[in-house]
């Protein structure tokens, strides 16, 4: 028998039955936080450019930095000020009056939310996607999306 000199052509695969995940690059639901009955949308890690992201990653290492430092009336001034920003390169549209008001403590809720957007949208919509699928399956995010 001759041994074949020339490679058979693959067959061309056929597309996945079912998408397991569905992401854009256009398209983001934020959700919805209340500070003081006050409704604001917060950006999603998705939607952020890289120099947005980088500066809240910048943001949360500069108030660690200062806590390391040990608490004065400069470190506080200037903590506030930090958290005010960050507050503001998360949130939508939100007016100073309520940056101002935002505490450090409120900040780390706010970043913990917005940390964990990533895993959330990524499970809501594989959930989505698998509940179109499986009867019974839940896919609530918890989080109020806004149109």
């Amino acid at each position: 028998m001759a041994k074949r000199t020339t490679k058979r052509a693959r067959k061309p695969r056929k597309p996945a039955k079912r998408v397991i995940a569905e992401f854009s690059t256009t398209e983001f639901v934020r959700p919805v936080i209340s500070i003081d009955g006050d409704k604001f949308e917060m950006r999603v890690p998705e939607e952020m450019t890289f120099d947005a992201f980088a500066m809240q990653i910048g943001f949360g290492e500069s108030i660690q930095e200062i806590i390391a430092r040990g608490i004065s009336p400069e470190t506080l001034a200037e903590m506030q000020e930090l958290v005010e920003s960050a507050a503001r390169n998360l949130l939508v549209d939100v007016p100073d009056e309520v940056t101002s008001k935002i505490t450090p403590g409120l900040y780390m809720k706010i970043h913990e939310l917005f940390n964990s957007l990533a895993t959330v949208n990524d499970e809501a919509s594989a959930s989505e996607n698998a509940s179109s699928s499986s009867a019974g399956s839940n896919d609530s995010s918890g989080l109020e999306p806004v149109a």
